[in-house]
């Protein structure tokens, strides 16, 4: 390899109407800062319902598809983790280690909730360096580097229990994965005021819960004709049609099935409903403001993180009723200056993060490839 060369690299992530897209939308975003320094980048991803594999393949990147029928998780496996993965975690380890030893990779890139250091020390045996992405910290990992883009009062002693001395941390959100197409907005940052006219409803890729249906149905019981509603359903959202029919009864809203302009409707909304995650990352780095349902367990404990430091207000999924959803809405209405100062507390918690993460990611990859 030069010196500016990644090499090989193997990314194994995936997708499932269970646990969402955003393990994948992550990856992807630094598969594409990766292009331009690497031989080749290809995903590996086991089949299952709701995956991304033929959108990856559209994006130009290869696709190798694991089986999906194997042994099923082993007995004391952490759950539901471990049925995300769909079998046990040393077949899954198995399975890939034969497809490195057909395609050497010079990088393994890993982001699986429901795989550890056990895999990832199997793994590491047939990769030259090994880059584990997680934001749970509840698990020993065995990499050369550990990505965590998310924000917590500690980032490093959440990990101290779980890593050794040898894996480099690159932690906060200065490596938030965010796509290309936040850099543009970055430059034109829009300065809020706190008035509401326009809203951004986006649960998630796949919105297993059916949260849309229900912030929609508060939407239209709420029945303010002034309000214009952007609403993005997610690629493998089982619901569309259902959607489409309550779209209806709203006087101005776009029903959106995939969107690749979601900076473009940040920038434009005034107040956001949606879920944890790496999406929240997208709407804080632009100061959207945001009623947040954290709907999958992992995305709890960052979105408590978050409403602490005040930069939106998250509302438990058990209690995200139209009733609670609406009595929230009407009070952000009719409180500007406390939207103003979400906004302000997510611009200001965000002032590392922008939408060069990816390259430093690539830039520490680079470093520990030397």
């Amino acid at each position: 390899m030069t010196e500016d060369s990644i090499g090989v690299v193997a990314i194994r992530a995936d997708a499932s109407l269970a646990m969402g897209t955003g393990h994948i939308m992550r990856c992807l975003a630094l598969a594409k800062q990766l292009h331009r320094l690497s031989k080749s980048v290809t995903f590996y991803s086991r089949h299952q319902n709701g995956d991304l594999n033929g959108f990856l393949n559209d994006q130009g990147f290869p696709v190798k598809t694991l089986q999906a029928t194997q042994p099923k998780p082993e007995l004391g496996e952490r759950q539901p983790y471990a049925d995300w993965l769909g079998i046990s975690w040393n077949a899954d380890a198995l399975e890939f280690s034969n497809h490195l030893r057909q395609e050497p990779a010079d990088w393994v890139i890993v982001d699986h909730y429901a795989l550890d250091a056990r895999w990832e020390r199997h793994v590491r045996e047939k990769a030259r360096r090994l880059l584990v992405i997680d934001d749970l910290a509840d698990r020993p990992h065995d990499g050369d580097l550990l990505l965590d883009a998310n924000w917590h009062p500690d980032m490093a002693k959440r990990y101290s229990d779980y890593v050794g001395s040898h894996v480099k941390m690159l932690l906060g959100p200065q490596y938030a994965l965010l796509r290309p197409e936040f850099q543009k907005a970055l430059l034109r940052k829009k300065v809020r005021k706190g008035d509401i006219s326009k809203v951004l409803v986006f649960l998630g890729g796949s919105d297993p819960l059916n949260l849309t249906a229900v912030v929609l149905r508060t939407l239209i019981s709420l029945n303010r004709q002034h309000l214009s509603i952007d609403i993005v359903g997610g690629r493998t959202n089982p619901h569309h049609a259902e959607l489409q029919d309550l779209v209806r009864n709203l006087p101005d809203a776009r029903y959106f099935h995939e969107v690749s302009n979601m900076a473009e409707l940040i920038e434009k909304a005034d107040l956001a409903i949606g879920g944890g995650g790496q999406a929240a990352w997208e709407r804080i780095l632009l100061g959207l403001p945001c009623i947040s349902i954290p709907w999958a367990d992992n995305q709890i404990p960052g979105t408590k993180a978050l409403a602490e430091a005040g930069v939106l207000l998250s509302i438990d999924r058990e209690e995200a009723t139209e009733n609670r959803l609406r009595i929230e809405l009407e009070r952000l209405l009719a409180k500007p200056d406390h939207v103003r100062k979400m906004s302000d507390r997510a611009l200001t918690l965000s002032y590392e993060a922008n939408a060069n993460g990816p390259q430093r990611v690539v830039e520490a990859m680079k470093e520990q490839s030397r």
